[in-house]
């Protein structure tokens, strides 16, 4: 009777799994058309800059974003080629849905309950969820950090492996730069674990094929660096110039642990037993992400990325908990996730609704979001002939579809601008890196209305 009960317990437990990861399928696939950000303006108007100018870097005449990781725009640049800017904004959806059938396919041996939790916590994750819709390189980070993790796993035991590990960590550094920081501790893992035998690991034919295949990945990246930015890591440089040493506070650590969402008591669990290859290699992917961001990147959002870690951990917590009550409450908390991040993507959505507010380390307020809103709606009114001069290239090229001029330094050369193109409009985000003249700019300019957003005029 009794193991009856405990068959029919885990049977609904599964159903119940398997409806969350459906609806979190569902969610991710669901028109929300949340307004672009200048990030996801800049990764769409350079995709559409490969296919147009077949050149990186452009944006509508404009070589400003040479210097951003290039994986994402050039993926981008094939539904850009097939459909329009409209079909590439499918293309992160699809990831996130790869990255939910990658966690699955490699953790099914490891028993089905325990593939099932951890697709289940990273489909209702409030971060997933909601970066599932941003033209962002975060889920694509997420997808390809799984994809080390297991690849990894494997090359522990067979060092061919290394080969398209090597390839996987080219592919993951292109995605985003700082990406790298949760690679960096697993060759000190495998040389520590073949400290008995380093000598034959140094003349191994897969070691050595592993590092040209890395090297091979990252050659096109180095040369268009070398040749644009002077060093063959120039871009990394210029775009990580703003990055200084700091000390880790406790408020970062309890971002952390937002980002981490509703599997924060599941992860903490995980950590109580670390005894195989896969939890080890999740851990310090997770400690190397976490510790370089608390250190030197104080943006939480490229912390959600690690939401696939955290669901590995999040299912061998649940799954060797002795507390009865474990699964269920899971379920119960996953519910809430799903029902948090479905409502957090609709009120993005929405701006008129939205207001300053954080939720799972993501914040979003409402001048990031009306603003964008603005742009939208602004670009039905520039109707007339001529550029858009403006201070948001990519924002501006998006969503009114026009030749984009850079603002200039000062009057006298917006006035000559102006003159030299026919431009009519000067197309603005409120910004307090603006200088004063632009805010004083007049309303009128030489017979023709200036349009200005998000500036007193």
């Amino acid at each position: 009777m009794y193991y009856k009960t405990a068959m029919e317990e885990r049977r609904i437990i599964a159903a119940a799994l398997v409806c969350l990861i459906a609806l979190g399928v569902v969610v991710r696939l669901w028109p929300f058309d949340m307004p672009y950000s200048w990030d996801e303006a800049s990764y769409l108007s350079l995709a559409e800059g490969i296919v147009k100018h077949g050149e990186y870097g452009w944006i509508d005449g404009l070589r400003l974003e040479g210097q951003r990781a290039p994986l994402l725009p050039f993926l981008l640049a094939i539904p850009v080629m097939l459909g329009g800017i409209g079909l590439a904004g499918m293309f992160v959806p699809a990831v996130s849905l790869l990255s939910l059938a990658v966690l699955y396919f490699f953790l099914r041996n490891r028993g089905r309950e325990f593939a099932l939790f951890a697709v289940a916590a990273l489909s209702v994750s409030v971060v997933n969820l909601f970066m599932s819709q941003r033209v962002l390189a975060e889920n694509l980070v997420c997808l390809l950090l799984l994809l080390d993790t297991f690849v990894f796993v494997n090359a522990l035991k067979d060092k061919r492996w290394l080969v398209p590990f090597a390839a996987l960590v080219g592919l993951t550094f292109l995605a985003h730069y700082d990406a790298i920081a949760g690679i960096l501790p697993l060759p000190f893992y495998m040389l520590w674990r073949e400290r008995k035998n380093l000598l034959s690991l140094f003349v191994n034919r897969w070691v050595w094929l592993s590092v040209a295949a890395f090297v091979l990945v990252l050659a096109p990246w180095m040369m268009y660096s070398a040749s644009s930015y002077g060093s063959l890591i120039g871009a990394a440089a210029v775009h990580g110039y703003r990055v200084s040493i700091r000390l880790m506070t406790p408020a970062f650590l309890l971002n952390v642990a937002a980002v981490a969402g509703f599997m924060v008591p599941f992860v903490a669990l995980g950590l109580r037993r670390i005894d195989d290859d896969l939890i080890k290699t999740t851990v310090m992917v997770a400690a190397g992400y976490v510790l370089l961001h608390g250190v030197l990147l104080p943006p939480i959002r490229y912390l959600t990325s690690l939401a696939g870690m955290f669901a590995i951990l999040t299912a061998f917590g649940v799954t060797g908990w002795k507390w009865k009550g474990a699964k269920l409450t899971f379920v119960l908390l996953a519910a809430g996730s799903l029902f948090i991040g479905t409502y957090y993507m609709a009120a993005v959505a929405n701006p008129s609704a939205a207001d300053d507010w954080l939720i799972g380390g993501l914040e979003v307020t409402h001048h990031d979001v009306s603003s964008y809103q603005e742009y939208r709606e602004a670009a039905g009114l520039l109707t007339g002939e001529g550029s858009v001069i403006t201070s948001m290239p990519s924002i501006a090229h998006v969503y009114t579809g026009k030749d984009v001029l850079l603002m200039p330094e000062n009057m006298s050369e917006l006035q000559e601008l102006a003159d030299r193109t026919g431009s009519k409009y000067v197309y603005l985000h409120e910004s307090p890196t603006l200088p004063d003249w632009v805010r004083r700019l007049p309303l009128i300019y030489n017979g023709q209305w200036v349009k200005i957003y998000g500036v007193s005029g």
